[in-house]
């Protein structure tokens, strides 16, 4: 298992105590029902760090179940502590290297 970059983060919108809709561009693939986390992470951690699962993905205003690589969009995510995704610049994503 490796970890990556997945989601530039531009804006940040909190919906609530656990739902939060970040806008921004993605660095890989992500679908509906992803895990992604929110701070640095490395293999060793990650039980210990936010993580937040992907609800909806929106782009070019519509609903799609994937925001391929490089495109642009908005994620809405569920999860606790969505206060710390404001300061947060990049959500990263476990990716298998097989």
């Amino acid at each position: 298992m490796a970890i990556s970059d997945a989601f530039m983060i531009v804006e940040v919108d909190i919906q609530g105590n656990d739902e939060v809709i970040v806008k921004g561009r993605a660095y890989l693939d992500i679908l509906v029902g992803d895990v992604l986390y929110g701070e640095n992470v490395n293999e060793e951690l990650i039980e210990q760090c936010s993580k937040f699962v992907v609800e909806k993905i929106t782009s070019y205003g519509k609903e799609t179940p994937i925001l391929s690589s490089v495109m642009t969009g908005n994620l809405l995510l569920k999860g606790v502590d969505t206060f710390r995704l404001s300061d947060c610049k990049m959500l990263h994503k476990c990716i298998n290297d097989d």
